[in-house]
């Protein structure tokens, strides 16, 4: 008898629905292949805030520059990444729980800029806030492309900027130029290499010149890249006369 109610139940056991992935709602995270680093919901929304449960975490990682880092605070038990070194491209799939009234964090660990959170739970979302990130250049003769015309080595200045969100607010000085400054501008363009005008400055340009601009998606996503120079131009010099890369500080 004893046999046969094991039988049974067993039986019982096997009509019982099985757990499934499916059951498990799904987020989306990508990071790169450019600076960018995203969590999406199963609507394609960005995931600004989400109740206590159990969910599956798909990533593209797209990118050997960059990582995607998901963690919560110490002792919740979220913290799971496609590194820890850089050189992963490909999908990765966690499972995390989350546990009501967290914030969680999602990063890039190379590149800290590159960043997200959301809140769970009894844990109100806020709203967005952008982050004041400071810029400067350092300008001379020796990095002009293509070379000065008319030499001037001692020639130099210095560019200061803050960037939040998409609004740039930026100082420029300069000394020993070989005459007025006609212009100035930020350009496209890594260390080397000339290109084309993404944000004028000013022109002409005195000394101690202030001023704002609004940068589009993608001048900013330059910015950040390391993948724009700050030229000073004069008319003996009308390629430009200094320049350096803009970069964070």
């Amino acid at each position: 008898m004893r046999y046969v109610v094991t039988l049974a139940a067993a039986a019982a056991l096997l009509l019982l629905p099985a757990a499934s992935s499916a059951d498990t709602p799904q987020l989306v995270g990508t990071v790169g292949p450019g600076f960018s680093i995203s969590l999406k919901g199963a609507d394609g929304a960005p995931v600004t805030h989400l109740d206590p449960g159990t969910y599956q975490v798909l990533v593209h990682d797209l990118s050997s520059e960059h990582d995607f880092h998901i963690f919560g605070p110490a002792g919740s038990g979220v913290d799971a990444t496609t590194g820890p070194d850089l050189e992963f491209v490909g999908d990765k799939t966690f499972t995390l729980t989350l546990k009501d009234g967290i914030k969680v964090d999602f990063v890039c660990d190379a590149h800290a800029v590159m960043h997200g959170s959301f809140t769970v739970g009894t844990v109100a979302a806020a709203p967005p806030t952008a982050k004041a990130i400071h810029l400067r250049a350092g300008l001379d003769a020796r990095q002009e492309v293509p070379k000065q015309a008319v030499k001037v080595p001692a020639a130099s200045g210095t560019f200061t900027g803050t960037l939040t969100g998409t609004k740039l607010t930026w100082s420029l000085v300069f000394r020993k130029l070989s005459g007025p400054a006609t212009a100035a501008h930020i350009h496209l363009g890594r260390p080397g290499k000339a290109g084309p005008v993404a944000v004028p400055l000013c022109g002409p340009c005195s000394s101690g010149a202030k001023g704002s601009a609004t940068l589009t998606a993608a001048q900013v996503k330059a910015v950040l890249g390391g993948g724009t120079y700050v030229n000073v131009h004069t008319a003996k010099n009308p390629a430009g006369e200094i320049r350096g890369p803009l970069l964070k500080t």
